[in-house]
């Protein structure tokens, strides 16, 4: 052997594999005899999305059943909704690609509508601690005769601020802030819930997008469909 230098040397003088890779499946092109070049088979992208898909379905179920048991602590009449409603939308599931696409354009309708009052309505900061209202008008009620007072100039501007400081003091102290605390970390939480429902259809599309694909390549028709279908049916279907 004749060492040249670091990472360039040759045996003998004598360079025995030529430049450039070898076709597959062909013997080498060498001098010396040697085996054939592995052949790799293509990546089957179709069975491992087929499988991501269930893992979505899967995930999306549990997301939507907390959406429904928490929120039916606060609201149970829309809260205890999510089986039927889950039901309603596999029973029109068809074996098509499209089908399982409005699937889940469904499945978002569904978390929108489950968790649409995290930022407004029952589960906003004034709702959550006063939920019938009753502090909120009574301190209006008693803010409006302490204007007409300042008003009619029978107190001053500073009775009038010592007043109304009162009341707004008051008003809080009826404020249920435990009970309102507690809604808006479920306001919170269905927030959350409802973008990660929407990042699971995401993944869930692409999903569909290599089945489809890999079902129109392959020579022997292979189809996901069939599978998918009636797994959708069973993790989102049942009670």
């Amino acid at each position: 052997m004749v060492i040249k230098k670091f990472h360039d040397f040759t045996i003998a003088e004598n360079i025995f594999e030529k430049k450039g890779p070898p076709k597959q499946n062909t013997p080498t092109e060498a001098d010396t005899d040697y085996r054939d070049n592995i052949n790799i088979p293509k990546q089957d992208t179709g069975d491992d999305s087929a499988g991501m898909y269930n893992i979505f379905l899967t995930q999306v179920r549990t997301v939507i059943n907390n959406m429904g048991s928490n929120l039916s602590k606060i609201n149970p009449e829309k809260g205890n909704i999510v089986n039927n409603r889950l039901i309603e939308v596999t029973g029109n599931l068809k074996p098509t690609y499209d089908s399982h696409r409005a699937m889940w354009d469904e499945i978002v309708k569904l978390s929108n509508f489950l968790g649409g009052d995290s930022k407004r309505g029952e589960l906003s900061s004034l709702n959550a601690a006063d939920p019938k209202g009753q502090v909120t008008d009574l301190f209006k009620i008693k803010m409006e005769e302490l204007e007409k007072k300042k008003r009619s100039k029978s107190i001053t501007d500073e009775e009038y601020e010592k007043d109304a400081k009162s009341l707004r003091r008051d008003a809080a102290k009826q404020m249920d802030k435990s009970r309102g605390l507690y809604y808006l970390k479920i306001g919170q939480a269905l927030d959350y819930w409802m973008q990660a429902v929407k990042v699971y259809k995401q993944g869930a599309i692409v999903s569909l997008q290599n089945m489809e694909s890999e079902s129109e390549e392959n020579e022997t028709g292979k189809n996901y469909l069939n599978v998918i279908t009636a797994s959708a049916k069973n993790i989102l279907g049942s009670k």
